[in-house]
């Protein structure tokens, strides 16, 4: 089967690489339920298309890494082999989005598109899509959305394709020289009425190794430029990845810290005035780019070209006076030091299920988190909805 190209950049041919890398489906990965007289599909770990009209099938977000920085020159995605899934069956076509408090803005379903609900081409017609490159832990990183599963609408049959190789054609670039400013690695920006409460918190980490410093805001703002302090921070943020900093703790809420709003979606809610934005820390922490590449100041549109992979790690200690300030410090010393007790190896989770349609169980990416991030020896209680233990009793318990 012929592979669909797309083309990223057109350089030189020199020192050209290639990375390949195999994504494999299985049938048993997909779930099926009945709603409103369709059938409806999802994926382990995938998304959903959106279209309204359209099939509501899954989607999967890929990532492969590259060696290090480099010009993507060809990125190729060859699907297998398609095999049938369902027979028979109609697939819930996609809703138009709606905030919950407003559903009553909703008055009937979207229909099907008999365009593609009649067709004798399966849809989606393409089976992937490239989604553009970022910048992850110092690698170039190319993101690919596969379509595993498609609507043959004149048989009525979804389709799942077993599997996608992925080609990668790459030109590295030169590495960039070591930079003579390293020497820490934690940074701490606050006020300078903190400093003395956080300067014990620096000195500890110094100790155990993670040469600290701290730096206060009044200085960031007096030394980098901006459009505003927000911007003026993530200015003095971007410098620390080529001096050795991986770690940035923000030494105060956002009454003394400033923050960036960051854009989410259309709600048409009317409801709150900043209810399309979200306050984004991650704007301090992806140093690659502006986050508003049209110059409209709307911060993390996608015509704003942002990766969203973090350069650094970025905390925030939500503080507001020196009081809680001591606080913070004293807990995470506590902590770090081995003085509480056996609660250091403990975990509490809990998780609603947020919403039916498409069914969204927090409890999912509880079960991943402990699975992925917790050592052993850990133990963990979950207060889960699904599990049918959550009451705020059994949180306050």
């Amino acid at each position: 089967m012929r592979a669909v190209t797309w083309l990223l950049c057109l350089i030189s041919i020199t020192a050209a690489a290639v990375v390949r890398e195999r994504f494999v489906f299985k049938p048993q990965e997909f779930e099926f339920s009945e709603q409103n007289g369709y059938v409806t599909v999802t994926g382990q770990d995938m998304d959903l298309l959106a279209e309204p009209g359209r099939p509501q099938l899954p989607a999967k977000g890929a990532r492969v890494l590259l060696p290090g920085r480099a010009n993507v020159r060809d990125v190729r995605v060859t699907p297998l082999t398609w095999q049938p899934l369902q027979e028979n069956v109609i697939p819930f076509p996609a809703q138009p989005a709606v905030i919950l408090s407003r559903l009553e803005l909703v008055d009937q379903l979207t229909s099907p598109d008999p365009l593609v609900y009649q067709s004798a081409v399966p849809w989606p017609a393409e089976s992937w899509r490239c989604a553009g490159t970022g910048v992850y832990q110092g690698r170039t990183a190319v993101e690919v959305i596969l379509y595993p599963v498609r609507y043959a609408g004149a048989e009525r049959r979804l389709e799942f394709c077993s599997g996608f190789d992925v080609r990668v054609d790459y030109e590295l670039l030169p590495m960039a020289p070591e930079s003579d400013q390293a020497g820490f690695e934690y940074v701490i920006v606050c006020p300078s009425q903190f400093d003395s409460i956080f300067a014990r918190l620096a000195a500890w980490k110094t100790q155990k190794g993670v040469p600290a410093v701290i730096r206060h805001i009044e200085w960031v703002y007096a030394s980098y430029p901006g459009r505003d302090s927000a911007e003026r921070l993530r200015n003095y943020t971007r410098t620390l990845p080529d001096s050795g900093v991986r770690w940035v703790l923000l030494g105060g809420d956002v009454s003394l810290m400033p923050f960036r709003k960051a854009f989410a979606m259309v709600s048409e809610g009317n409801i709150h005035q900043r209810e399309d934005s979200l306050p984004c820390d991650l704007y301090f922490a992806d140093t690659d780019g502006t986050w508003d590449f049209d110059n409209d100041n709307v911060f993390g549109e996608v015509a704003d070209s942002v990766d969203l992979y973090p350069d650094l790690f970025i905390g925030r200690a939500p503080v507001d006076a020196v009081s809680e300030a001591r606080a913070f410090v004293n807990k995470v010393l506590e902590y770090e030091q081995g003085n509480s007790g056996t609660c250091q190896n403990k975990a509490l989770f809990f998780a609603e299920i947020m919403w039916q349609d498409p069914y969204t169980d927090g409890g999912r990416h509880k079960d991943k988190l402990e699975a992925r991030s917790f050592a052993q020896g850990y133990t963990v209680t979950k207060r889960y909805q699904r599990l049918g233990n959550l009451s705020r009793s059994s949180v306050m318990a």
